[in-house]
C-alpha cells in the first residue's frame, strides 16, 4: 500500500493486527446459564449447548481480550429459513424478532440479577 500511495505523509496502521486466536467462552458462566436458563423456560425439554460455526463472528476480538461471547439465535429459525441464512432472501419472521427480543431481555435481566 505504501508503495502505490506513494507519499510518506500518509500513514497506515493495521486496523486488525494478528493475533493468537481466542479461548471458548465458558460454559459454567453467569451468561451462559443465563442463556441456557431462558432457552429452556422458552422451549421446554430444549438443552442449550455449545456448538461451532463455519461464519465469521466479531466475538473474537472480545474473546483474545478475555471477554466471553456467545453467538445466540434468541428464537427458532424454521429449516426452510434456516437455508436462506445471509442469502438475497434472507428472513425472519416478525413474531419470531418479537419473542427473540422478549428472550434477550430475560437473559440481561438474570445477569444484572434482577428477576
Amino acid at each position: 500500500l505504501r508503495r502505490a500511495i506513494g507519499d510518506p505523509r500518509v500513514k497506515l496502521r493495521e486496523l486488525h493486527p494478528r493475533e493468537e486466536a481466542g479461548k471458548a467462552s465458558p460454559v459454567d458462566s453467569a451468561f451462559y446459564r443465563a442463556i441456557a436458563g431462558a432457552v429452556e423456560r422458552r422451549h421446554p425439554g430444549a438443552i442449550a449447548i455449545p456448538t461451532m460455526s463455519t461464519g465469521g463472528t466479531d466475538a473474537r476480538n472480545y474473546r483474545v481480550r478475555g471477554v466471553p461471547a456467545y453467538g445466540f439465535m434468541p428464537f427458532v429459525v424454521p429449516e426452510g429459513d434456516r437455508l436462506r441464512i445471509h442469502d438475497v432472501d434472507e428472513r425472519v419472521r416478525v413474531e419470531d424478532v418479537r419473542a427473540g427480543v422478549r428472550t434477550l431481555f430475560e437473559i440481561a435481566r438474570e445477569i444484572a440479577g434482577r428477576k
